[in-house]
C-alpha cells in the first residue's frame, strides 16, 4: 500500500521560555492515525507489519531528517543537512493489524436508518456502501424472491415483499419484532385472514373513477401496515393486448392512458403509507402462454406510446412516485426486458427519473442472464430455485464493472427500504443481529438425525444383500 514517507500525528508548545530554562512537554498520539485505509484487499483501516519511526523534530522537514539519522544515513546520502538519531525512536508492529482500527478514524458505523430521508446521491451513500461486505450484496441481489435479505453491517433486518395486483397474498403477522402486529392470542380467523379481497384492475378500471383508485391505493397501504409485507408487486399496467392474453384481470385495459392515470392514484396513496408499490411487468408482457423470453416487436412509436406511456406516469417522482419495478419475461425486440439497458438505464432512470430498484420476474438464470441483467440496470432476481451463483463475492472482487453494477444496486435497494415503513420503529442505535430460532434448530436437528439413519440404513441394507448373496453361494 502506498504511504507517506513522514506524517504528522500530534505536536506541542512550550510557554515561554526564560533564557537557560526548560519545560518538559508531552506529546500524545493515537495509533488509529497511524492505520492505512486498504480499498483494495481488507476494506478497511489496516496496520502494516514492521518498524514504525516517531521523531521529534522543529517542524516535519526536521523530524524525517531524523529519522534518516536512526537509519544510518547522513548528508553523504543526499540529506541536506544531518538529523539527530536521539530524537527518533522505533516501534514494532509485530503483525498485520485488520481489526483494531477496522471501524474507521471515527471508530463510527453508519447504520442504514441515518440515511432516511437523504437524497439519492447524498455523499454519506459511498461510507455507508463501504461498510456492506461482498458477500452481502451478493446475498441481497441473487436471493430476492418475496424478500430481501437483512445487511447485518448496516443494521438492515430485511423485508417481507408479496404479490400482487388483486391485494396483498400475505395474512396479517403476529412478530412482536415488527412495528405492526397483532396479539398472538388473536383468533384463528383473524390470524390466518387473507388480503386477497379486492377486486379485478379491469373493474376498478370500469369505474372511470380516481378517488376509488385512490381509495385502492390506501386500502393496499394499510394492509401492507398490518401484514408486516411491506412491497405490493402492484399495481399491474401491461395493456389487454387480446381478451386472451391470460392474466388481463391484473391489467387495468386497453388504453394507456386509463392504466395510467389509475396506476398513479393507486401507486401514489399505496407509497403514502410507507409501503413499496413495485409496478409490473415493466414492460411489453403481452401474454401468458409461452411467456418465457417471447419476443414482442414495436416500433419505438407504438412503443413509446402505447406500453411505455401507460407506464410513464406511475414512475414519475411528481405523478405516481413508485420506488420498485418487476420487469417481463418478455423481450424487447430481441433483447430480454431484464438485461435491455434502454428500457432499464436510458428510459426508466434517464428519462423519467426512477430512483427506485427493479427486480425481475420469477428468475431463470438461463433466461435473465445474471452479468448481462446486473451490469445493465437490473438490480434484484426474484429467484428461489435457479443458479445465479455468478454473482458472488469473488466475481464481484475480480470484475470491477460488475461489482459497480453490484453497488448500484445495493444503494438503489437500500435507499428504496430505508424510506420505507420495512424502517419503521428502527433507530440509529438499534442493531440487528442473526439468530437461528428454536424451532429451525429443531428442524435442523431432525434432518441430521434422518441423513444419519438414512446412511445406516442404507448401509445395512447392502450388509445383508452382502450376506445374502454368501449364503446363496
Amino acid at each position: 500500500m502506498e504511504k507517506a514517507s513522514v506524517q504528522l500525528l500530534g505536536f506541542g508548545k512550550t510557554g515561554l521560555l526564560e533564557p537557560g530554562k526548560s519545560e518538559t512537554v508531552t506529546v500524545e498520539m493515537d495509533l488509529k492515525y497511524l492505520a492505512s485505509y486498504d480499498q483494495n484487499n481488507a476494506k478497511t483501516y489496516i496496520l502494516d507489519a514492521g518498524d514504525y519511526y516517531f521523531a521529534i523534530g522543529n517542524g516535519a522537514h526536521a523530524a524525517l531528517n531524523n529519522i534518516l539519522a536512526a537509519k544510518g544515513k547522513t548528508t553523504a546520502d543526499g540529506m541536506d543537512d544531518d538529523g539527530n538519531p536521539d530524537l527518533a525512536k522505533t516501534w514494532t508492529c509485530s503483525s498485520l493489524d485488520k481489526t483494531s482500527f477496522a471501524t474507521g478514524s471515527t471508530a463510527t458505523n453508519y447504520a442504514l436508518i441515518t440515511l432516511r430521508g437523504a437524497d439519492y446521491d447524498d455523499p454519506l451513500w459511498e461510507e455507508l456502501l463501504d461498510q456492506v461486505t461482498l458477500e452481502e450484496m451478493a446475498s441481497l441481489i441473487t436471493d430476492a424472491c418475496e424478500h430481501t435479505n437483512p445487511v447485518m453491517s448496516v443494521s438492515y433486518q430485511g423485508s417481507l415483499d408479496k404479490d400482487g395486483p388483486i391485494g396483498y397474498d400475505a395474512i396479517f403477522t403476529t412478530d412482536t419484532a415488527l412495528p405492526y402486529h397483532i396479539d398472538g392470542s388473536a383468533s384463528d380467523y383473524v390470524k390466518n385472514y387473507s388480503f386477497t379481497t379486492q377486486c379485478t384492475e379491469p373493474t376498478l378500471a370500469a369505474s372511470f373513477n380516481l378517488e376509488l383508485a385512490k381509495e385502492r391505493g390506501n386500502m393496499n397501504g394499510e394492509d401492507s401496515l398490518w401484514s408486516g409485507y411491506t412491497e405490493l408487486w402492484a399495481p399491474g399496467i401491461n395493456l389487454h393486448r387480446t381478451p386472451y392474453s391470460g392474466r388481463n384481470y391484473e391489467y387495468y385495459f386497453e388504453d394507456a392512458m386509463l392504466s395510467n392515470l389509475m396506476s398513479v392514484q393507486v401507486a401514489a396513496a399505496t407509497q403514502a403509507k410507507g409501503a413499496v408499490a413495485g409496478v409490473k411487468h415493466f414492460a411489453g408482457n403481452d401474454q401468458e402462454t409461452n411467456r418465457n423470453g417471447v419476443a414482442t416487436f414495436y416500433n419505438e412509436q407504438a412503443l413509446r406510446e402505447l406500453q411505455l406511456r401507460a407506464f410513464e406516469g406511475a414512475f414519475r417522482p411528481d405523478e405516481g412516485g413508485v420506488t420498485g419495478t418487476m420487469t417481463s419475461f418478455s423481450r424487447i425486440g430481441l433483447k430480454q426486458a431484464a438485461y435491455c439497458d434502454e428500457l432499464l438505464t436510458n428510459v426508466l432512470r434517464g428519462e423519467w427519473g426512477f430512483a427506485g430498484y427493479t427486480i425481475t420476474d420469477f428468475a431463470f438464470s438461463n433466461l435473465m442472464y445474471p452479468y448481462a441483467s446486473l451490469t445493465a440496470g437490473t438490480d434484484a432476481f426474484d429467484n428461489m430455485i435457479s443458479d445465479f451463483s455468478a454473482i458472488n463475492a469473488n466475481s464481484l472482487a475480480g470484475d470491477a464493472k460488475l461489482l459497480s453494477a453490484a453497488r448500484q444496486a445495493t444503494h438503489r435497494i437500500l435507499y428504496t427500504y430505508v424510506n420505507s415503513n420495512a424502517m419503521n420503529g428502527v433507530a440509529a442505535n438499534t442493531k440487528v443481529v442473526k439468530v437461528t430460532p428454536p424451532w429451525k434448530m429443531a428442524i435442523q436437528g431432525v434432518e441430521i438425525a434422518s441423513g444419519v439413519l438414512t446412511v445406516i440404513c442404507a448401509g445395512l441394507y447392502v450388509v445383508s444383500v452382502v450376506n445374502r448373496k454368501k449364503e446363496a453361494v
